[in-house]
């Protein structure tokens, strides 16, 4: 497995345990009506954003880095 895989992968556990909290933590809070879900489901789904954006990021950079490869 390669350092980018690697990467990868933990972004993609990292954005699966957000979503899963956050349905979690929904679930809690329609069932007790905790106050704090909104709050923490923002959270998670700003975690979840930033995971996107670098898994983007990390594609285009792998991209880039197979371009480079080609050229030389």
């Amino acid at each position: 497995m390669t350092d980018f895989q690697l990467v990868l992968r933990v972004v993609g556990y990292i954005f699966a345990a957000c979503a899963l909290l956050a349905v979690a933590e929904t679930a809690i809070d329609a069932w007790v009506h905790q106050p704090m879900a909104e709050f923490l489901v923002k959270r998670f789904a700003d975690l979840m954003l930033v995971c996107v954006s670098t898994i983007g990021g990390l594609l285009a950079g792998q991209k880039i880095e197979g371009r480079k490869k080609l050229r030389d």
